[in-house]
């Protein structure tokens, strides 16, 4: 695996810091993105494991998808300053969830009905207390009220929710965001929602894409 010099390290992440103290505010959104380790807190380790990764892309050894919080298929000194505006916030979402984004591999040339996300939240909480009307991808599409699914997928008792969302709606949302440019491989999409007893939960995953394009 190619590493980053100590020296370019301490440099990189002195000049986050510096950055820091002069950032503006953003969003909630965005601070939950910040939180590179999910650990509750945006800090120092947060901007040494983006700078750990900055100069690279996908598909290159240092590659950390949870580090590029622009979503711009690339890590750099943007990002290290993202998170770095961010630093000493707690985002306020009170669960980071587990979830998994199918198909992994989304073509955009084709048109299935749905895209299917499986759900599964830390040990002290239960997927049998989500609202599933507030569930959302992207702060945009709503799960599909019809599909609704509880599954213990490795038979250990600790149950799974599995739900739907319109897949052209996830199409057109992903086209909207990032156009149709043969560049764009891959895209983190984000479900948020909530418990019965208002606590909010969120989780991100990550999937690649195949262009409109013929020729991409």
């Amino acid at each position: 695996m190619q590493k980053v010099a100590p020296i370019a390290l301490i440099i990189i992440i002195a000049s986050a810091l510096a950055y820091a103290s002069d950032a503006q505010p953003i969003s909630i959104s965005d601070r939950f993105v910040c939180d590179v380790n999910r650990d509750g807190a945006v800090d120092l380790k947060d901007v040494y494991e983006v700078a750990l990764a900055v100069g690279s892309y996908l598909g290159h050894s240092r590659w950390n998808s949870k580090a590029d919080v622009n979503q711009d298929m690339k890590i750099d000194m943007l990002d290290v300053y993202i998170v770095s505006s961010c630093f000493g916030e707690k985002p306020e979402v009170a669960i980071y969830a587990k979830i998994r984004i199918y198909p992994r591999c989304l073509n955009l040339r084709k048109h299935g009905k749905w895209v299917t996300c499986v759900i599964s939240l830390p040990e002290e909480y239960s997927v049998f207390d989500i609202d599933f009307s507030s569930l959302m991808l992207n702060h945009s599409i709503s799960a599909d009220r019809r599909f609704l699914c509880f599954a213990d997928c490795d038979g250990d008792g600790r149950y799974v929710l599995i739900v739907k969302f319109d897949r052209q709606a996830v199409v057109e949302l992903i086209q909207k965001q990032h156009g149709i440019s043969c560049k764009i491989r891959s895209v983190t999409l984000t479900l948020t929602g909530a418990l019965i007893d208002g606590t909010s939960f969120q989780g991100s995953d990550a999937i690649k894409i195949l262009m409109k394009k013929p020729h991409c």
